[in-house]
């Protein structure tokens, strides 16, 4: 039999691995999009991407 006074809670860690950027998505939006769709599109799928796996967690 085991003890529960004796018995240590298990502590669960998440880690997030970040990417380094030189600035926020924030910013190049009030600096102005450049206008190259291919990088719009990027940026956009990226946030997707990126609230989609949060989502599964």
């Amino acid at each position: 039999m085991v003890d529960k006074a004796t018995v240590r809670p298990v502590r669960l860690c998440l880690y997030i691995q970040m990417e380094y950027c030189e600035s926020t998505l924030s910013t190049l939006i009030a600096e102005g999009l450049p206008s190259q769709p291919q990088l719009i599109w990027r940026l956009f799928r990226q946030i997707v991407e990126g609230l989609a796996n949060i989502h599964l967690k």
